[in-house]
């Protein structure tokens, strides 16, 4: 990665061409750091970030439910039977409005 070192914060913003056609060679990472009476540091390469990001998002997979996985696709289940027979968690299923409901 290539830093480059400053005296100070940036002053003036910079413009760029939009007919510059740059190519992938032609990038480099791009870290700023400079002193003022904080030190900051501008890092615009989030490929360690977004590494961590993945990891995360893949064990998140793992150990968590997982419906593409843990679901039976090709079941159809019989369309004259309940899921569940109506009860006190489902009190909606009891009332005269939803019994007048259609398919």
């Amino acid at each position: 990665m290539k830093i480059t070192h400053t005296d100070g914060p940036p002053k003036d913003l910079l413009y760029f061409d939009e007919e510059m056609d740059l190519q992938q060679k032609d990038v480099a990472d791009v870290a700023e750091i400079f002193k003022t009476p904080l030190t900051g540091a501008y890092n615009w390469d989030y490929t360690v970030s977004d590494n961590r990001i993945k990891r995360l998002y893949e064990l998140g997979k793992e150990l968590n439910w997982n419906g593409s996985l843990d679901l039976n696709w090709d079941y159809t289940h019989p369309a004259d039977e309940k899921l569940v027979e109506a009860d006190e968690d489902l009190p909606h299923e009891t009332l005269e409005a939803y019994e007048n409901l259609t398919d």
